[in-house]
């Protein structure tokens, strides 16, 4: 009786951390880029507290860190390989879930500056707020299950372009906010012993909200009037994704990870509403005159990429693992709106992680882990015939909490996008982000002997 109201009590807690978790997530800002303004928006890394450090990777993510003796009173020393699991959540690819050994919870936070650089002028822009959580936990020896929220993408941007036409100078304002969040659900299952078989259901949610208002001079407003056009699409879909793992210890000291992931959905539900009309007044104070154009709750699908990855890791068995990833999204129809050109896109990443040592009796050094790593991006979005691509240099670390296996992570990306010529921004970025990963017995009945 003790055990359950000790099970309901924290899963209480759970749900009160996680709806207010997710309200903070969904209302913050997480781009001012420019290129946000094409598709969905900017898609953000699925880095979690685990991968954030070393560039990215985790298709082949499944080191063998020693896993606590939850379900027997064998003393950790006599573990063997096979008793030996990971300690942090690793969304990119469920197939790893069959390797969590204790209920397990993540969040945590970014503050990303960018500076802008386009035509001589440079400007400064900061994004900070959540950028994850989640839990998950093993349901016997062989299976695990997680759930969490993230920012899937992202749109904030804002500029503006001087027009005459007709002999009627006018100023052209775009803006644009929102963005969609992923809540995933997912459960991986060791079907043998060098395979682990893993499916993601995923719910795709969000708002994008985009205006471009056309503002006349004085001395053109009496000839002619303000126009305003809002867009807002609605994103509600789901997706699917089917991960698999195969793993084998090439001797007693090395082991290698083989990963793959596919997520074959080429296009996303939504609702579309959007208004063209004359107004008067001020900037967001509008008081429409005409209504040109008017549509509401109109269904909608949305272009999506496809995604397919692959990932190789070696491991020095308890101490260090490097691994490579790749990563292939392919439009189902390529497209070319107003100029720009939705292709299909490539990412390559290269991680290393030095375990921590938490049951080590040394110096607090040694028990803490690093991660170095590097990615290349090239993007969804050629325009004018420049590929948009992206290139970050990532490093972190943990520190083992005491008398515990949770940890304190921290990781640090340096990164460029996109190119200061022919009109387009050069984007420098550090991205800094700090998690907690707690680690516990949660759900988790013990065995007496």
């Amino acid at each position: 009786m003790k055990y359950l109201n000790t099970t309901a009590i924290k899963s209480f807690v759970i749900c009160c951390q996680f709806i207010l978790l997710s309200s903070l997530l969904m209302a913050q800002k997480n781009t001012s880029s420019p290129y946000s303004m094409y598709g969905i928006g900017l898609l953000q890394a699925n880095n979690f507290n685990s991968n954030a450090g070393s560039g990215g990777i985790g298709y082949a993510w499944r080191p063998s860190v020693y896993k606590p003796l939850i379900y027997d009173s064998l003393a950790r020393s006599n573990a063997s390989l096979n008793d030996r699991k990971t300690n942090y959540i690793n969304p990119k690819n469920p197939a790893s879930f069959s390797n969590i050994s204790l209920t397990t919870f993540e969040v945590g936070a970014k503050s990303f500056n960018t500076q802008f650089k386009s035509d001589s002028q440079t400007k400064q822009d900061n994004n900070s707020g959540l950028s994850h959580f989640a839990i998950a936990f093993p349901v016997g020896e062989k299976l695990g299950l997680g759930f969490g929220l993230r920012p899937y993408s992202a749109v904030g941007y804002e500029y503006e372009s001087s027009n005459s036409v007709n002999g009627a100078s006018s100023t052209n304002k775009y803006e644009g906010s929102g963005g969609v969040n992923e809540f995933f659900l997912s459960g991986g299952i060791e079907i043998s012993k060098s395979f682990s078989l893993g499916v993601s259901t995923k719910y795709l949610f969000g708002k994008i909200k985009e205006n471009k208002r056309v503002i006349y001079s004085t001395s053109s407003a009496s000839s002619f009037f303000n126009t305003i056009n809002r867009d807002e699409t609605i994103i509600n879909s789901f997706s699917t994704e089917i991960g698999l793992q195969y793993f084998k210890n090439i001797n007693s000291d090395f082991r290698m990870v083989i990963g793959v992931v596919a997520s074959p959905i080429d296009e996303l539900n939504g609702k579309h509403n959007k208004l063209v009309a004359t107004y008067t007044g001020a900037e967001n104070l509008e008081k429409i005159k005409d209504t040109i154009n008017l549509t509401k709750d109109e269904s909608i699908k949305v272009p999506f990429a496809a995604i397919y990855g692959t990932g190789i890791s070696i491991e020095k068995i308890g101490k260090w693992a490097i691994e490579f990833d790749y990563t292939y999204r392919n439009w189902a129809e390529n497209k070319k709106v107003n100029g720009v050109y939705f292709g299909n896109a490539m990412n390559f990443a290269l991680g290393f992680e030095k375990f921590n040592e938490i049951s080590s009796f040394g110096s607090y050094l040694k028990r803490m882990g690093y991660r170095f790593g590097l990615h290349h991006n090239t993007s969804l979005v050629n325009i004018k015939g420049v590929d948009i691509s992206e290139t970050g240099l990532t490093f972190g670390f943990s520190m083992p909490l005491r008398k515990s296996f949770s940890t304190l992570n921290f990781g640090i990306e340096l990164g460029k996008r996109g190119e200061d010529k022919n009109g387009f921004s050069l984007e420098k970025y550090m991205n800094i982000q700090v998690g907690l990963t707690i680690n516990d017995k949660w759900f988790i009945k013990r065995k007496y002997d």
